[in-house]
């Protein structure tokens, strides 16, 4: 199978198509300068409301602690918010100096290590359907952002969210000085649009109103010796 196929699917919009929003309100802003704005508004909305969530299924392996998350092209791990081996929740060590009380740290936002083994077959279920597969399985939850290089726009973001990006953008170009669009007064205004998109989107997070339901089932990571 495609692993990341079920999310990229959501990706139908490309940053150009907010490009006659933009133009609206700059219409002389080329979109060489345009572009680079967009994206950079529509990274930090994505890191800020933690909209996009995607869900990893990874094979747990014996003697391997160390397990990578996988995020769909054009986009990067932000945090695991959730963290399940098997019915389990696993518990975030935060603090490596002190007691050891956790059951994993991220290594950077992309990598888990267990602090010890994992349970493998000792995991016990409450479910009568229980297999040997489920035992092994890993399951992550974590928020994604886009990467530097994105020209894609996730369909939640762009259907629920696309006046904020626009307004974020917008925000940064009105501040460029010596331009024909220069304007620091109507910029305060885009920049207060922006962060009330943030806000809504982080009341939407809070609803469960997110991408958690694109899943990258069965993905299988390197997991590396230690």
């Amino acid at each position: 199978m495609t692993p990341c196929s079920t999310y990229i699917a959501q990706n139908e919009h490309t940053l150009n198509d907010l490009m006659p929003a933009v133009m609206r309100q700059a219409r002389t802003v080329p979109p060489n300068v345009a572009i680079p704005e967009l994206r950079e508004a529509y990274i930090t909305f994505c890191r800020r409301s933690e909209l996009l969530l995607v869900v990893q299924n990874i094979p747990i392996q014996k003697d391997v602690r160390r397990y990578q998350l996988c995020p769909p092209s054009q986009y990067q791990v932000i945090r695991a918010t959730t963290v399940f081996e098997g019915n389990r929740s696993l518990v975030l060590q935060r603090n490596l100096t002190a007691c050891a009380c956790g059951d994993f740290f991220m290594d950077g936002p992309d990598w888990i290590e267990f602090i010890r083994e994992p349970l493998l077959d000792d995991i016990s279920y409450d479910t009568r359907d229980d297999t040997d597969a489920q035992n092994h399985i890993l399951t992550v939850q974590f928020c994604v952002a886009p990467n530097r290089s994105t020209v894609l726009i996730d369909k939640l973001v762009y259907d629920q969210f696309r006046d904020a990006i626009v307004a974020g953008a917008l925000s940064r170009i009105l501040l460029m000085a010596d331009t024909k669009w220069y304007n620091p007064q109507l910029a305060q205004k885009w920049e207060m649009e922006f962060k009330k998109g943030m806000s809504d989107a982080k009341i939407a997070v809070s609803k469960n109103f997110t991408s958690a339901d694109l899943r990258i089932d069965q993905r299988r990571v390197r997991g590396w010796l230690v």
